[in-house]
């Protein structure tokens, strides 16, 4: 089959910011000419075009970021694929280029559609409790992904809530509406609905960090004044520092 590379337009109107950062995976520079579309909105999209309509010259820009109204597909067949954008040419090697690349995944990364539930998982895990529910995980995900939170509070009225001052700023990834839901959720404060057991509650210390918890709290020093080492407890009790199996530590993402 021969390989067929070329360049399709993507929106013939103005896409909601989800869409947008959906489909649109080719960044650019800021356009020269005014904004023709959508120019007063701060949150959503605004266009950038060279004529009446919206083409595949038509530049997209959300929250800072710009880009071309285009995707490059490759077509083999009866099937077809994205191109994806290569930053790095071989015969001409910049710096620039592969910090460019570099931002660029690090944005793929960070809206992945599982970076929200993901990090919410190990930042409750790490806060408040070692088992959460998926409601209280998606609470928190949720919360990364608008950028606000609102911690329920029975005696708190409309009027309240609209009157207090916004903590947070309704972007996506904003850590301290994700931080305020950690904190606040009504499980991490009392248990939730289901007001979970103490055998599943709290959060699980690894052993080795319950052996000095331990040497702390019994003020253990070495009898000649030496700096207190200890030896390998691998065997004993299964983890060691530095001698981890893996590069995720003791502990895979996934780990229960």
């Amino acid at each position: 089959c021969t390989a067929v590379a070329e360049t399709a337009l993507v929106f013939d109107q103005v896409p909601g910011p989800a869409d947008l950062l959906a489909r649109l995976k080719i960044p650019t520079s800021p356009p020269k000419g005014p904004c023709a579309v959508n120019c007063e909105s701060a949150a959503g999209v605004r266009a950038y075009t060279t004529g009446a309509a919206i083409d595949e010259s038509t530049v997209f820009e959300h929250e800072g970021r710009f880009f071309k109204n285009q995707e490059h597909v490759v077509r083999v067949g009866e099937f077809s694929f994205r191109n994806p954008p290569v930053f790095v040419q071989r015969a001409d090697l910049r710096a620039r280029d592969a910090l460019a690349e570099v931002e660029s995944l690090l944005d793929h990364l960070f809206r992945h559609p599982n970076t929200p539930v993901f990090f919410a998982r190990l930042l409750i895990q790490r806060l408040v409790t070692s088992n959460p529910s998926p409601r209280y995980i998606a609470d928190v995900a949720e919360a990364f992904r608008s950028g606000t939170y609102a911690a329920p509070d029975p005696q708190q009225t409309a009027s309240d809530v609209a009157a207090a001052p916004a903590a947070t700023s309704g972007a996506y990834g904003d850590l301290a509406a994700t931080v305020l839901a950690v904190l606040l959720h009504d499980e991490a404060r009392d248990g939730g609905e289901g007001k979970a057991s103490p055998e599943t509650s709290g959060a699980l210390r690894e052993p080795l960090l319950k052996v000095v918890h331990f040497l702390r709290a019994m003020e253990y020093v070495d009898d000649t004044g030496r700096e207190v080492s200890l030896r390998d407890l691998s065997e004993v009790i299964g983890q060691f520092p530095y001698l981890s199996p893996s590069v995720f530590n003791y502990y895979l993402p996934d780990y229960k």
